[in-house]
């Protein structure tokens, strides 16, 4: 087993060996990729829609409506500059954040085994990028994985020294900012390590380095969130910020019941959440192998950081509405599981055998690949194809033709199915497409909006009857799609 001041230096083969895991993986299950048409995930193109804006002047929440946090527009932004109306920019994003992901993994994995371990990552980035949880790629969720799997080694690392310095303080601090500023309910892990530390300084009465620890975090805190506030402020849009963000996704997203909020609802989330969980066999089977590998280690105190982070990170991502993608963050406690599976592999007495390990290895691995592509089907039947019979390159044609500069247009009653991207556009209507947060106000103003014939074209999926425009309509995958034209063109 290495010291935890070995575990520092991780080599440049390892490093290139972990990009080149990162690139497999990521490459094959996000639809951002080159090997996919286009991300038609609703959610990554609003994200995308908001993030290009960004960089042409709008203000998030004030012109443009979404409720995600600044740091993802941010990303997003970064991704669009690559790539204006695509997700190539995005995908390059995405194999940062899985090899960082994965390099800390793997850095966390050295805290109890040597670097043989390497060879075992592969099945930790197949088992997550081919999760149901995964989506299509580039969720919010995705992009914190390698803030989570900072913090959490930089707990286990602590728990291992037996102490938390003030630089790693500070480090957690500002990666449970960082979280906190993509999407809030994704920081339970930041709030779960700083409670078993706490426990820890009062059972040992060391109230000095309590304190000292508690400023360094705060400290850590501040210069995002200072420099996020500072935006807002500056463009006269804090009080947007706060109802939207803060306001608006406590009260108003998800909501279809009136029982939103109550104790049983929240119960039934958490619940609900499990079942999720559930949804994702090899992920459940990772979990189970991380739980016996961490029982095998025999330390209490391990096992109770641990126990603590994980249901720290647990509950506030099921709270409100549960969905899917919400599973994504526990993520960071499989690798552990690749303790287990290499002590299966070196009690065995086939791969142990001669020169097996040299033919069964790559055999094996591949086998994981084709399991993994068959398991998230779902998303890799797209892998190769043109997405000519996409409806947003449908609509893009037809808008787009004779033209090189995209017209005003609107998604109306729909979620952003992507005209936007592909035709790069930056929307001028705040509820420039349909979100869930149940808003009163939303089709208001897009109903204004087309009343003074601002937009040149309106996208839908139901038949609408606005004066001054001209129906198109067209099948695409069996769904019927509207697009509006103004008279006047």
């Amino acid at each position: 087993m290495l010291t935890t001041s070995s575990i520092q230096q991780v080599t440049k083969r390892e490093i290139l060996i972990i990009a080149a895991i990162a690139f497999v993986a990521v490459t094959i299950f996000s639809t951002s990729s080159f090997l996919y048409p286009f991300n038609s995930w609703v959610d990554a193109n609003c994200m995308f829609t908001v993030g290009k804006s960004v960089f042409c002047g709008k203000v998030p929440y004030r012109d443009l409506m979404d409720h995600k946090g600044l740091l993802l527009h941010l990303i997003y932004g970064i991704g669009s500059l690559i790539s204006f109306r695509s997700f190539f920019g995005v995908y390059v994003l995405e194999l940062i954040a899985g090899f960082v992901f994965l390099l800390y993994s793997y850095k966390a994995l050295l805290l109890f085994t040597d670097r043989k371990i390497l060879y075992y990552v592969p099945l930790l980035a197949l088992g997550v990028y081919s999760a149901w949880s995964f989506e299509q790629g580039a969720s919010a969720e995705e992009f914190c994985l390698p803030f989570l799997s900072m913090g959490l080694y930089i707990g286990l690392k602590s728990e291992k020294v037996g102490s938390l310095t003030g630089k790693d303080a500070f480090l957690l601090g500002f990666l449970a900012s960082c979280v906190f500023w993509i999407k809030y309910t994704i920081v339970g892990l930041f709030m779960g390590l700083p409670l078993y530390y706490l426990f820890f300084y009062v059972r040992n009465k060391d109230y000095a380095g309590l304190l000292r620890s508690a400023a360094f975090f705060l400290m850590g805190l501040i210069p995002l969130s200072l420099g996020v506030v500072c935006y807002f402020v500056f463009n006269h849009a804090l009080a947007d910020m706060w109802t939207v963000y803060f306001y608006d996704n406590i009260f108003h997203y998800g909501t279809t019941s009136e029982y939103h909020g109550s104790l049983p609802r929240v119960v039934h989330n958490e619940l609900v959440g499990v079942k999720l969980i559930l949804y994702n066999p090899v992920l459940v089977c990772m979990f189970i192998g991380t739980l016996i590998a961490l029982i095998s280690q025999k330390n209490k105190r391990l096992l109770c950081c641990c126990g603590v982070c994980f249901l720290s990170a647990y509950v506030p991502l099921f709270v409100g509405n549960p969905i899917r993608y919400y599973v994504l963050p526990l993520v960071i406690f499989a690798p552990f599981s690749l303790l287990m599976v290499r002590g299966w592999c070196s009690r065995s007495k086939i791969l142990q055998a001669g020169n097996n390990k040299r033919f069964l290895y790559p055999a094996f691995l591949f086998i994981a690949l084709v399991l993994g592509v068959f398991i998230k089907f779902d998303t890799t039947r797209g892998l190769l194809s043109n997405g000519m019979d996409n409806p947003t390159f449908k609509i893009r044609d037809i808008i787009m033709e004779g033209r090189e500069t995209p017209p005003v247009m609107i998604e109306y009653g729909i979620m952003d199915i992507g005209v936007y991207t592909v035709c790069g556009s930056i929307p001028e209507c705040k509820n420039f497409c349909h979100l869930n947060l149940n808003l009163s106000d939303e089709m208001e103003v897009q109903n204004k909006y087309i009343e003074k014939e601002l937009p040149l074209y309106i996208i839908s999926n139901r038949i609408l009857t606005f004066n001054g425009y001209k129906r198109v309509s067209f099948d695409a995958d069996g769904k019927p799609y509207f697009v509006y034209r103004l008279n006047a063109l």
